[in-house]
């Protein structure tokens, strides 16, 4: 199986969903609130939780991170491979959870 793909559009408010899961569950939300940092490295570029607050939104009760690319300003791309990467205070240099490809269009094509 190859790995998912995410499909947004430049400029616009569209959104995409990370579920995390460790051993085929959902994090609890004792789990999800000890995370200190959520990033994502897409096309050579870091973007966190911290520094870009906005570009992410984290809800603890279902293992959800919500990526808002509008608010990270990411740049158009044809499909880039995403890290995300959760920090907590037993994982200060990260853990890389999973990867994916994230395609980001110029605008919709009709």
């Amino acid at each position: 199986m190859g790995m998912k793909t995410a499909v947004t559009y430049k400029d616009r408010d569209n959104v995409y969903y990370i579920k995390l899961k460790k051993n085929g569950a959902l994090l609890t939300a004792l789990e999800m609130a000890a995370i200190t940092k959520f990033e994502i490295k897409f096309a050579g570029t870091y973007y966190n939780s911290v520094d870009s607050p906005t570009g992410f939104d984290i809800t603890d009760a279902t293992a959800t991170i919500k990526i808002l690319p509008n608010k990270l300003e990411l740049p158009a791309s044809d499909g880039d491979i995403v890290e995300v990467i959760v920090y907590d205070m037993a994982n200060t240099s990260g853990v890389v959870w999973e990867q994916h490809i994230l395609e980001i269009k110029d605008d919709a094509e009709v």
